[in-house]
């Protein structure tokens, strides 16, 4: 046995205890969605995306250009940090947020 060992040793159970304490407290907390932040058109471009329309779909529907329609789905994907499309999706339907695409996509269905 070393002597030396024994010293820089720190102890066990007080140094994973606060470890351990920090990550349960940090799993426990709410995340913080990032939808709340989104303006009222960025929240209707989010609720057609979710529906399944295309960007040319959503600017006939609002009546705006379709690059508009990409600019906002770029601030959109800014603001959310999604990495992806099937990111976004799934902050959307996580936050039971999809109340008004999912009526645009029965109404969309009814139509077909």
């Amino acid at each position: 046995m070393r002597p030396w060992t024994s010293a820089r040793r720190r102890p066990h159970n007080a140094a994973n205890t606060s470890l351990k304490e920090a990550l349960e407290q940090r799993s426990r907390r709410p995340r913080k969605s990032p939808l709340p932040t989104l303006t009222g058109r960025e929240r209707e471009i989010v609720d057609r995306l979710v529906a399944g329309l295309t960007n040319k779909e959503i600017a006939r529907e609002l009546g705006i250009s379709y690059r508009t329609v990409e600019v906002h789905r770029a601030r959109i994907m800014d603001k959310t940090q999604a990495r992806s499309f099937s990111e976004l999706v799934r902050l959307a339907l996580g936050e039971d947020y999809t109340s008004e695409a999912q009526a645009t996509s029965s109404s969309l269905s009814a139509a077909i």
